[in-house]
């Protein structure tokens, strides 16, 4: 089993965001500059909050668009983490007691089969769409990923190996 097996990178899916936080940080530069270049006298509190706001939007552009989930799979176990602010797991392949897939149509159909969602430990940029571990202690892990199937086939080709 390879050493890296999958890395699932989060992009903005809906661009209003990123167009959001870009237009006001851009209307926050203007006021700067209004404050400073064009105005009889600035107060320095005034810029403090712009200037502030400012940063506050591109953080939070930079973390939408830096966010990501890396799973690593080895012969020791699966290592789930959330980059780059995030916790992470690590599952060894015989702690796993039952691993399922699990998609948004299929959470909609059943809706008493996933009902637990505050019980699970959840690492998920894509909502609903992804795989569910049961450890044998009983702690629920939830991984969402765009193909919960190929990950469902790594976590079981890892658990028939430990055993």
């Amino acid at each position: 089993m390879s050493k890296l097996s999958y890395i699932e990178t989060s992009r903005p899916k809906d661009l209003a965001m990123p167009i959001l936080l870009g237009t006001l940080s851009f209307y926050l530069a203007y006021l700067i500059t209004y404050e400073l270049f064009l105005s009889d006298g600035y107060d320095v509190s005034t810029l403090v909050i712009i200037s502030l706001g400012i940063l506050v939007c591109l953080g939070s552009l930079w973390y939408l668009t830096h966010t990501r989930i890396l799973i690593k799979s080895s012969k020791k176990g699966l290592k789930v983490k959330k980059l780059p602010f995030g916790g992470s797991d690590q599952l060894e392949w015989n702690m796993i007691a039952k691993c399922e897939s699990s998609s948004p149509d299929l959470t909609i159909e059943q809706p008493n089969r996933y009902m637990p969602f505050w019980l699970e430990k959840k690492y998920t940029l894509t909502g609903r769409s992804g795989i569910h571990i049961l450890t044998k202690n009983g702690r629920r892990l939830f991984i969402g990923t765009k193909k919960p199937k190929k990950l469902k086939r790594i976590v079981h080709k890892g658990m028939e190996r430990a055993k």
